[in-house]
Formats: structure tokens, C-alpha cells, sequence
């Protein structure tokens, strides 16, 4: 297994030689093609590597400023563009990561699925624990649909669906999925990721890293579906026979108006929540000289509202300590 160094590139204290960069740049992912698919088909995600020899500027931390007051078990910031560390604690280390799991069930449903594709609702998906957005047994419903609930709400039942629709086309169950969401990160050099089910339940299993997270985030962003769909605040799905409806809100109070943790800048893009992960968040957000991503696991403060209050302060920091550099 790659160490996290070798994976991405060292943690820095100060800017490494743009060479470097660029070797770690061409590094972080296989090639892939140039352009997302945007239809209703299954897509092939980009090369998230930019080329920086083309580059005239860069994001950096003021020299001087003091840490972000960020209180959680890891935590990282993240140029998006670039995937460089802007700062980090303890970003390196395995642990439970919960329903952050959903970006990689999103990225492999887009593999696999095609947005208009019906799916029949199981049993098993329905009863499955935690989160749900209330799906019925026998209810068909497109993955675009689906999508929206596993990313906007953090179903637990439509990952689960998502899971299961897959594992019957092709004689099997949802672990056939999971086999297929464990198989995308190997291929996207994200080995750090290990997954036991869609949703994020409490194992043994389920694990990653902040730094692993930040990219698999890049990842999502440059998928024109899904990072419409994190971006979303509220919305109400339905089945495809107009039977069912859904009204889903967003599970990251970031996004929401009426809470005070609620930031204009802020682009999703994942929450994360069990007994063994603590209160989890990745989000992106677009400061005034550049788009950052955050992630913050297991916050010191064990309330619903703690993962959106540590992240806020994270991005409140980079608004003031992060600017732009020219080379």
C-alpha cells in the first residue's frame, strides 16, 4: 500500500520547487480523458492534475499567521485547482469516515449508471439504519433522483438502492457495487479509501484520510452533475410514476440561509455522522483569490451542529490568511 507521502506528495511547511509540483501534479491521478461526458450516460472522469508549467500564480499562506482554531481529529485545507496542502493536523491518518463515503458511491454510480436508468426500490433498502429520505419498497425512481438524495440528505436507503440495482443487473447483491467503489479508488491512486457498504455504517472496514477525502472531493467537483448536485440546498424528487415525492435539505447547514453557520461561498459537499466517526465534513469554498477544499473528521464537540461550526471557522481562516502568489 502507497504511504500517504508517496501517494500525494509530502506535507509542506513551506512551498516546494515548482518541478516538484509538477512531478507530484502528474502523479495524482491516471490519465483520463480530457472532457466529462455531460449526458445522461455513464461518464470517464478527468485527469485532476493540473498543468502548473502553465500556471502564473498560486495559493499560500501568509507568512506568520498562526494555526486555525480548528477543533477535530484531522483536519486539512485544500487548493482545489491544485491539490496542494495549504494546511493541515494529523491529515494523514486512517480513520472511519462515514457518509464522506457517499462522494465515492456518487463517482461510481456515474460510472456504472446511466442518469436516466429506473431503478426498483428493495426491501433492504429501505430498512437499511440511519439516514434515509423515506424511500418506498416497490418504488422506481431514476439514479439522477437517487443521486440527489445520496448527496443532498445523505440517504442511507438511496445508496443502498444505488447498491443494489447495480449488484442485480449483474447476478449478484450490493456488494458487487462496493467491489466496484473500492476497485475506483485503487484506480484514481486513492488507496487510502477502503469501503465495506454505500452509505458509510459503522465497521471495521470503512476507512480513510482527510488528505485522500480533499481528492476524492476534487474529483466529485469536476463532475458537472454531481457538484450541481452538492451545491443544492433544498429540493423535492419524485418517483417516475409521480406516486412518491421526496423533500430533501441538505445535510450541510453551510448551504442553508436560515442557520448561522450559512456561508455564500460554500459548495457542498459532503456531511458524515456515526457513533465511531464523530461529526464529519468535507466542503468546498470559493474565497476571493481562489477555490479551497475543506475536510474536518471527528470534531472535539460531539453536536450536530459541530462539523459546519469547525468548518466555518476553517474557511473564515483561509478568507483571511490565504492569497494569491504570482511565480
Amino acid at each position: 500500500m502507497l504511504t500517504p507521502e508517496t501517494q500525494f506528495g509530502p506535507k509542506r511547511k513551506k512551498r516546494l520547487p515548482l518541478v516538484l509540483i509538477i512531478l507530484i501534479s502528474l502523479f495524482l491521478v491516471p490519465a483520463a480523458t480530457n472532457n466529462i461526458e455531460a449526458t445522461t450516460d455513464t461518464i470517464t472522469l478527468p485527469d485532476i492534475s493540473v498543468q502548473l508549467s502553465d500556471t502564473t500564480s498560486y495559493l499560500s499562506v501568509k507568512d506568520g499567521t498562526r494555526r486555525p482554531l480548528v477543533y477535530a481529529k484531522s483536519v486539512l485545507l485544500m487548493n482545489a485547482e491544485t491539490g496542494e496542502e495549504l494546511w493541515s493536523d494529523n491529515a494523514d491518518e486512517v480513520v472511519a469516515v462515514a457518509s464522506t463515503t457517499k462522494m465515492t458511491t456518487a463517482l461510481t454510480a456515474r460510472k456504472l449508471l446511466k442518469l436516466d436508468e429506473v431503478v426498483t426500490v428493495t426491501r433492504s433498502s429501505v430498512l437499511v439504519a440511519g439516514s434515509k429520505i423515506q424511500l418506498a419498497v416497490g418504488e422506481q425512481i431514476t439514479v439522477e433522483n437517487l443521486l440527489k438524495g445520496l448527496l443532498i440528505q445523505s440517504g442511507n436507503d438511496t445508496a443502498f438502492a444505488l447498491a443494489e440495482h447495480y449488484g442485480q443487473k449483474h447476478g449478484g447483491d450490493y456488494k458487487l457495487f462496493v467491489s466496484e467503489m473500492n476497485k475506483f479508488s485503487e484506480q484514481n491512486n486513492l488507496m487510502l479509501s477502503k469501503y465495506n457498504d454505500p452509505a458509510g455504517l459503522d465497521d471495521e472496514v470503512g476507512r480513510s484520510t482527510a488528505r485522500t477525502l480533499a481528492h476524492t472531493a476534487r474529483l466529485l467537483l469536476r463532475d458537472p452533475v454531481l457538484s450541481e448536485i452538492v451545491r443544492t440546498p433544498t429540493e423535492i424528487i419524485y418517483s417516475v410514476d409521480n406516486k412518491y415525492s421526496h423533500e430533501l435539505k441538505n445535510s450541510n447547514r453551510l448551504l442553508l440561509a436560515d442557520t448561522p453557520y450559512y456561508m455564500p461561498g460554500a459548495i457542498g459537499i459532503k456531511t458524515g455522522f456515526t457513533h465511531g466517526a464523530g461529526h464529519c465534513l468535507v466542503a468546498g469554498y470559493k474565497t476571493s483569490v481562489g477555490t479551497v477544499i475543506g475536510v474536518v473528521l471527528n470534531t472535539n464537540e460531539y453536536t450536530i451542529t459541530a462539523s459546519a461550526a469547525e468548518m466555518k471557522k476553517l474557511f473564515q481562516w483561509a478568507e483571511n490568511n490565504v492569497l494569491e502568489k504570482s511565480y
